[in-house]
């Protein structure tokens, strides 16, 4: 009797805990996402001052990756350079990058230089998924990203 309670109370709390778990695991792909772009330029920002020399952090926006490409590129090698990114999780979705201005980038490979002083260009980069929409804005002199929700302009922040 009283393992049929139990039983019968941890079916009701797997009934009800189990979806809760899928959810989460879900809606973890933008926090993975932010998370990993934000250490990369950290990391990208010490790796150009301890090495004195210009690195990068790119998007594709078109092939939905991310990564670093090491010495900036210029338009032509950007073109040219095939890359191994990570992939983009598809529950998120890449809106645009802002840069500085207002110019929206929707296509191709927008690069992220950081100068051997460790300043990163200035660009918000927004993004969505099931629960709304975040802007991850990349701080030159700090050298790091900072998280917003919601849609935010470089004007606004």
């Amino acid at each position: 009797m009283e393992l049929m309670m139990v039983i019968s109370l941890l079916g009701i709390l797997f009934f009800v805990i189990v979806p809760r778990f899928e959810d989460a695991a879900s809606a973890g792909d933008m926090d993975e996402l932010v998370r990993i772009l934000s250490a990369k330029v950290g990391k990208e920002r010490e790796n150009a001052i301890a090495g004195q020399e210009m690195r990068s952090l790119y998007i594709d926006l078109d092939q939905r990756t991310y990564g670093t490409d090491g010495a900036p590129l210029t338009e032509e090698q950007l073109m040219e350079t095939e890359r191994v990114g990570a992939d983009i999780s598809e529950s998120v979705t890449i809106l645009d990058v802002e840069w500085p201005g207002g110019l929206l980038q929707t296509r191709g490979v927008a690069q992220f230089p950081v100068s051997t002083m460790g300043y990163v260009a200035h660009a918000a980069l927004h993004l969505e998924d099931q629960d709304g929409q975040v802007t991850l804005v990349l701080e030159p002199f700090l050298g790091r990203a900072r998280l917003y929700q919601g849609y935010v302009s470089l004007d606004e922040e």
